[in-house]
């Protein structure tokens, strides 16, 4: 692989999903991995976000072990804390505000997909706006592979989302099943009423 496409992001994920507690390896071995590719990969290259698909596969992981009970693992800080809100700055950093500017290629939305998702569970309002105005109608929810972050849907009917993301969001996504929001719309909200930060 690294003689063929050294900077291959399929390639990578496929050895991440190798290493990962899933396969063969462990959740350490797995971010490792990650942040060891990322680490080597010239400025404006893909591979950074591979972080984020390691986070999407350890909570995952832990869902499956927990067979649904969220409370009871301890997922509700999993997006949101330091380690997952650097690892997504840091991989906006060395990858989308390294890139060259212009039209997001067709390949690159699956994984501008995951870095929204990460930016919006993390709180970092400014990545989630930058990464959806992107894709613009582009934009998808990561159905499926985020099962138990419920939340969303609730938070969007509370109406806690930050003002300036909800209309293009709303425009861009369709809602997720009859009658419920997109967890997109989730994006943009900083805190709730009262100065808590919401997740």
């Amino acid at each position: 692989m690294h003689r063929r496409d050294p900077y291959s992001v399929e390639g990578h994920l496929q050895v991440l999903h190798y290493y990962s507690s899933r396969w063969h390896g462990s959740h350490g071995l797995m971010y490792d991995f990650a942040r060891d590719a990322a680490g080597v990969a010239p400025p404006g290259c893909t591979l950074p976000v591979l972080v984020q698909y390691a986070r999407v596969e350890e909570y995952r992981y832990a869902l499956d072990a927990a067979k649904g009970r969220q409370a009871a693992v301890g997922l509700g800080q999993h997006w949101t804390h330091d380690g997952a809100v650097s690892d997504v700055r840091r991989t906006w950093q060395r990858w989308i505000a390294a890139r060259e500017d212009g039209p997001v290629p067709p390949g690159e939305l699956r994984d501008l997909n995951y870095l929204a998702h990460a930016a919006c569970y993390a709180g970092t309002a400014d990545i989630s706006a930058a990464v959806l105005g992107m894709m613009g109608r582009r934009a998808t929810p990561l159905r499926g592979r985020t099962r138990g972050c419920g939340e969303a849907d609730r938070e969007v009917a509370e109406g806690s989302w930050g003002a300036g993301l909800t209309d293009p969001i709303r425009r861009a996504v369709p809602p997720v099943g009859p009658g419920r929001p997109s967890t997109w719309l989730r994006c943009g909200r900083t805190s709730r009423p009262g100065g808590r930060r919401s997740r």
